[in-house]
């Protein structure tokens, strides 16, 4: 990403944010392209009846930059409205009965798309973008 200059304090940071987001986080089609294909991702975990569920959920739970970077249009307001009580009524019930011992951490957590963790961030790329001998070795 090629950030510079990042600030030493939270508010210097949070000004910074604000200023990077503001000439950054603007809509481009390859902002979509990458938001349609993150939705795929997630519609792949649910059977198909659900599958349809996941676009408009997803509008409900980003901010309103996110939606216009993404070019989305905005979720209903009763859709926002639901899950947001969704999430609130979760959250007490978690507040009153934890049933798990530990925290989940990353390293304890399977990862739906990689089987087993059995990846690394360096090599996950498009096959267009692997050497010859990786792409002969994955078919």
């Amino acid at each position: 990403m090629h950030l510079r200059d990042i600030p030493e304090t939270w508010e210097a940071f949070q000004q910074w944010v604000t200023e990077y987001e503001a000439i950054n986080l603007i809509y481009a089609p390859s902002n979509r392209n990458v938001a349609n294909a993150t939705i795929r991702i997630f519609e792949g975990w649910l059977p198909w009846p659900l599958k349809g569920c996941v676009q408009p959920v997803v509008r409900a739970l980003i901010s309103q930059k996110l939606i216009k970077a993404f070019g989305f249009e905005p979720a209903p307001k009763s859709l926002v409205f639901l899950i947001k009580l969704m999430l609130w009524v979760r959250k007490q019930f978690m507040r009153l009965i934890n049933i798990e011992r530990h925290p989940k951490l990353i390293l304890n957590t399977l990862n739906r798309t990689y089987p087993k963790n059995n990846y690394t961030i360096e090599a996950i790329a498009p096959s267009y973008m692997k050497p010859e001998t990786e792409k002969q070795e994955a078919s």
